[in-house]
């Protein structure tokens, strides 16, 4: 008995924009059984011209394995699309997919077959634009879920290493220093140095930024932005200025110096700057916290213990100090757990010493420091 029916299955009907869904082609005889000896070659034709994964007619189609195959197809048309298989004399059922912007997420499809974010195939994403917002802030917006769980993981869309902006007027890279989430698919990314005039080509990019299956992101992997008219620029100054945005940190310079111990930026041999990373940023993020007095941070008024204080403690107060301290910590959203000791010496001499476990790797961090009459001492 010969096949009479291509027969197309485990596609979903709700497809992904981008994302490469699992497809399986059966070669079937009329009364429904596959057949194995089925020996044509099977190519597709689609009404979206940009689908990819599957050959395409005219191409060369391709063979299946006892009446049967596998392919992945990646729909990139927004809509009502078909994808058909063919081999030239039999013709299959049409699958007709409706395909998405954004993403469904996690589970699996419409059929229970494909679970979205699969890391054999990605769940596929990538940059699409970008803008300005302010004179130093861009918003970045890519076309599918990113990881976007700590500024502190490597090709996480928070951790401002991930991301590069440059003027495309010079060779200058802007440095970024703080990226937020201010939407589903948009990062907002603060850089040090101002934007050009409306007149100047910026470029926001990134190689490093994973997909939530963990895989790189897809091309394009950059976006091209202008900068700001010279009214605009004005008034996002005065915005900025008057907003409860603390954009520019005067309580807590970034830059270190010889009575400040927590800056995030530092200068590297050559001049330039430098972002912390990792456990030693975790520990100057703790540091400012604790050495932060209360207020500094208008829009935060719970921020900050003000252990630069150079009054001596009393040892009435020690323990709830401790606890303090304790609090204060777990504020910061990459400590799991934390211990503080808070001794005081017969000389007046505040000592603390803080173990604290991160969340994202398990490392143990140990902080010590001591607080005198002439303020801390590291």
């Amino acid at each position: 008995m010969a096949a009479t029916l291509l027969d197309i299955t485990e596609f979903p009907l709700e497809a992904i924009e981008g994302y490469a869904h699992r497809l399986r082609v059966t070669a079937r005889n009329v009364d429904g059984t596959v057949d194995a000896a089925y020996a044509g070659l099977v190519n597709f034709v689609s009404s979206d011209p940009f689908v990819i994964g599957v050959p395409i007619s005219p191409t060369v189609g391709v063979a299946l394995t006892s009446g049967t195959g596998i392919f992945y197809a990646a729909m990139g048309t927004i809509g009502a699309q078909t994808l058909t298989a063919q081999d030239g004399v039999r013709i299959s059922g049409t699958a007709r997919v409706t395909v998405h912007l954004a993403p469904v997420g996690y589970g699996y499809d419409d059929r229970g077959l494909l679970p979205y974010g699969d890391p054999v195939s990605s769940i596929g994403a990538s940059i699409r634009k970008a803008s300005a917002i302010t004179t130093r802030e861009v918003d970045v917006t890519v076309s599918n879920l990113v990881q976007d769980n700590s500024p502190f993981l490597d090709g996480d869309a928070l951790n401002p290493a991930t991301w590069v902006v440059q003027r495309l007027d010079t060779t200058d890279f802007l440095h970024v220093v703080n990226v937020t989430q201010v939407g589903e698919l948009t990062y907002r990314l603060l850089c040090l140095e101002e934007f050009g005039s409306v007149t100047v080509t910026h470029r926001a990019s990134s190689t490093l930024l994973k997909d939530v299956a963990g895989n790189l992101i897809l091309a394009p992997h950059n976006a091209d932005f202008l900068g700001l008219l010279d009214e605009n620029r004005t008034s996002s100054s005065k915005a900025l200025a008057t907003s409860s945005k603390s954009v520019q940190d005067l309580a807590n310079p970034q830059f270190p110096s010889d009575n400040w111990f927590a800056g995030t930026l530092q200068l590297n041999a050559a001049g330039d700057y430098r972002l912390e990373s990792g456990k030693e940023l975790v520990r100057k993020l703790i540091l400012r916290r604790l050495i932060t007095t209360p207020g500094d941070f208008f829009h935060m008024p719970f921020y900050g213990i003000g252990l630069k204080v150079k009054e001596p403690v009393p040892l009435a107060n020690l323990g709830s100090l401790k606890t303090k301290i304790e609090q204060q910590c777990l504020e910061e959203r990459e400590i799991e757990q934390v211990k503080a000791t808070v001794t005081m010496a017969s000389n007046g001499t505040l000592t603390v010493i803080i173990r604290a476990t991160l969340k994202p790797t398990g490392e143990t961090l140990e902080i010590g420091f001591k607080s005198n009459s002439q303020g801390l001492v590291l």
